[in-house]
């Protein structure tokens, strides 16, 4: 297999706290490419990787959003609201499947 050129960009540390931002807020990579005026494919490539920095800023930012709403949908839980608990009782359930399927196939 040919070795791919390695993809960078040039980006300022006020644009990947803006990737963390957006990407909170549910912005795809390619959406946040348009909105920074980078390259849509180099930059959707860059972000979906982890090991790059602007794939740790967006990651960093989804993660931010799902754990605002797990303490939101926690403290609802700890009011009693029913509709909660059974939203964190499912998830907890399929976390537990993943986790488990992570561990048999040494994902």
């Amino acid at each position: 297999m040919a070795n791919l050129p390695e993809l960078k960009i040039n980006i300022s540390e006020e644009d990947i706290r803006e990737v963390t931002r957006l990407s909170s807020l549910n912005y795809g990579p390619g959406e946040i490419a348009v909105c920074l005026g980078y390259p849509k494919k180099t930059f959707k490539r860059l972000a979906l990787d982890p090991n790059t920095e602007i794939g740790k800023a967006y990651l960093k930012g989804r993660l931010d959003s799902k754990i605002d709403a797990d303490d939101s949908l926690y403290k609802e839980m700890l009011k009693g609201n029913v509709t909660a608990t059974q939203t964190h009782i499912k998830r907890s359930e399929t976390l537990d499947f993943e986790n488990a399927k992570a561990q048999i196939f040494d994902l």
